[in-house]
């Protein structure tokens, strides 16, 4: 079906299957690197408990495409933020090599392990979510880009054609 700016909606059923097999992919490939913690300060240091403990459980951790883990600042005494870091990154523009960082995690000293785990797996998966929105194209364009100007997005949805929305079928 063609739209009048002539855009012509995609087989959903070729989408949906080249979505599924990036996100297959991206979860899959390279899943022979150990996490390792990049830090400005030694993980024993007192000043900062939660280093050690950090060092430990992401050790023990495998991150997918050579991602690592780095802690770039500190909070206070029993904060710390994470972040993932692609050194081999891609600009998904350009195609040329690019080193990014993902957003920051909050970690503290009075969470669990396990709550320290998935708050790191949130942050792969929240990468590996915000990559597949760059590279996710419809007629040519990445329409889910995460990098949008939430002001013009926020003007666009002011105008009373913004939305599109199915007609309410009642039974």
């Amino acid at each position: 079906m063609a739209c009048s700016c002539g855009w012509q909606a995609p087989d959903i059923t070729k989408v949906m299957s080249g979505v599924l097999l990036y996100v297959d992919r991206m979860l899959h490939q390279d899943m022979t690197h150990r996490g390792h913690l990049m830090r400005e300060y030694e993980p024993t240091d007192p000043k900062h408990p939660i280093a050690f403990r950090l060092g430990q459980l992401i050790g023990q951790m495998t991150f997918p495409h050579g991602w690592s883990m780095c802690m770039p600042e500190w909070q206070d005494e029993n904060h710390a933020l994470l972040q993932i870091v692609a050194y081999n990154g891609v600009d998904n523009v350009t195609g040329e090599p690019y080193q990014w960082k993902g957003r920051k995690w909050v970690i503290t000293t009075h969470m669990t392990d396990g709550e320290i785990i998935q708050t790191i797996f949130k942050a792969i998966l929240t990468a590996a979510e915000h990559e597949l929105r760059e590279t996710f194209l419809v007629a040519g364009r990445p329409i889910l880009d995460p990098h949008y100007d939430l002001e013009k997005l926020w003007d666009l949805r002011g105008s009373p054609d913004a939305l599109k929305e199915r007609e309410l079928v009642r039974g």
